[in-house]
């Protein structure tokens, strides 16, 4: 049986022997051993691939790579796998070597190995191909652990595939692929057009790709991580490892972190061809700036990275350019999902301002209908602005069809709203959880909070008036005059 790689083993084995060469050459003169009963149909060629259905056909396909019988055999998920959670592993004990396609479907995995290395829902792939899947649930392992793939070695390829699952390990961890590993004289591996949009924990993780190398450098472009990364210094928002060799291009971190430990796009690396990559540097916190790949929201959103020279990773043939949205990389249509929708619905903070540093106003995207929310009441939402008004740790959702993200801030200051307001002889202040308004004559008086609901809406005599009203933020307008002021209880 072909046993998983690990970085050093593998070094130590080419070393001392020729590179094994792994090319299929029994599978097509045993038919016989094919049952297409085995899945849900098909005949395992290009044409009629074996069709996955179900869990059952999922464990099976685990059995045909424990026993070496996937190579050059095709596979297609035939729909979504979701409401019964696929609890083992692809290639649990052996390898995946066939081509795998999920024909942009999902399933959702609860694949927990804490004790292994080389976990994903496929746990190693030599040679073989992943294109056009999802992948939600969790997966937990130790070492190379990835939503997706654990360990993809020598002429591997994924592409089309996004992550959406929490992901966690001790130490390569990476949300879609745990490690890319390729061998000298062996073809390289290749990543494209590939997200991440789940949480990645462990030592060394990047929400794209954990580690990656060997003797022969591997070739990424098109990835983007939109999740959430909680790692130390040698994490990355897409990748915590890139040795000698390998070409990483065409990149985006638009993804949160837990703490400003990690480096903004790759945590460590070692290779002279790598460019083209930036992170917003408002959302993910850092210990350290990259002034070559730093962005602001602003620069990132909308059309503003599109570049349609010829040659170029960022024209519109490889992502998707919205107005007040993130990029996202073209996915068979998968791009349009809720998910991605949701989580390329940018909060574009004041240029001084990040997640947890929230001092002033900010806009947030509402494109496809989106709704904004927030857990603490500590920002207030009308429309596509929010209004810090309290102090402290707050988590603001977005939401569309059912689904949510949720992004932790936190509000230093409420500044940009005036706590004393004076027009002519009028004032409106703010004290106690009160909103006092002092006329000098008599007038029109309304209140209203940032929905548009009102508070009062009287005419009122030349004089001090109080009204008690909730935390938040309130506009009072006197005759023809406007006011706006922040509560505080």
């Amino acid at each position: 049986m072909i046993k998983r790689f690990t970085y050093f083993a593998a070094i130590f084995a080419a070393l001392l022997m020729p590179v094994q060469n792994f090319a299929q050459d029994t599978d097509a003169e045993m038919p016989g051993i094919y049952a297409g009963s085995d899945f849900s149909g098909g005949e395992g060629t290009e044409t009629s691939p074996y069709l996955i259905s179900n869990v059952e056909d999922l464990a099976k396909l685990d059995e045909w790579a424990t026993a070496e019988k996937t190579g050059g055999r095709y596979f297609k998920l035939t729909n979504d796998i979701t409401e019964t959670p696929f609890k083992g592993m692809i290639a649990s004990k052996g390898v995946f070597e066939g081509i795998f396609d999920g024909d942009n479907h999902c399933i959702t995995v609860e694949t927990d190995f804490p004790e292994t290395s080389c976990v994903g829902f496929i746990g190693f792939m030599l040679g073989a191909t992943v294109k056009n899947l999802q992948i939600a649930g969790t997966v937990n392992g130790n070492l190379y652990v990835g939503g997706v793939v654990g360990q993809a070695a020598n002429g591997s390829k994924i592409e089309n595939v996004i992550n959406y699952a929490s992901v966690n390990g001790s130490m390569f961890v990476g949300g879609v692929i745990g490690q890319l590993i390729t061998q000298k004289d062996c073809i390289p591996c290749v990543v494209r057009q590939t997200a991440n949009y789940g949480t990645v924990t462990a030592k060394y993780c990047g929400g794209v790709i954990g580690d990656m190398g060997q003797q022969v450098g591997n070739k990424v472009e098109h990835i983007v991580n939109y999740g959430h990364i909680n790692g130390d210094k040698k994490s990355g928002g897409l990748i915590a490892n890139a040795r000698p060799y390998d070409s990483v291009y065409y990149g985006f971190n638009f993804g949160t972190s837990e703490n400003n430990l990690p480096l903004g796009c790759i945590g460590n690396t070692k290779s002279s061809t790598i460019g083209d990559l930036y992170y917003d540097a408002q959302t993910f916190n850092i210990y350290k700036k990259n002034e070559t790949q730093l962005k602001l929201t602003d620069d990132l959103i909308g059309v503003n990275m599109m570049n349609n020279e010829e040659g170029s990773g960022f024209s519109d043939k490889f992502w998707l350019y919205a107005i007040d949205m993130y990029p996202r990389p073209i996915m068979n249509g998968m791009e349009n999902f809720t998910i991605p929708v949701l989580y390329a619905t940018p909060v574009v903070l004041e240029k001084d301002n990040t997640l947890n540093n929230i001092t002033r106003p900010f806009i947030v995207g509402t494109e496809n209908g989106v709704v904004w929310s927030s857990k603490n009441g500590n920002i207030q939402f009308n429309g596509n602005k929010a209004y810090p008004v309290k102090q402290g740790d707050d988590v603001i959702s977005v939401s569309l069809n059912g689904k949510s993200r949720d992004i932790k801030v936190k509000v230093i200051d409420c500044l940009g709203i005036d706590d004393v307001l004076a027009s002519g002889s009028n004032t409106v202040t703010t004290s106690e959880g009160s909103i006092v308004i002092t006329l000098s004559d008599d007038a029109d008086v309304q209140i209203a909070d940032v929905s548009g609901s009102n508070v009062i809406n009287h005419s009122l005599q030349a004089g001090s008036h109080s009204y008690a009203v909730k935390s938040g933020i309130y506009v009072v307008r006197i005759n023809n005059d406007v006011y706006k002021v922040c509560v505080n209880n």
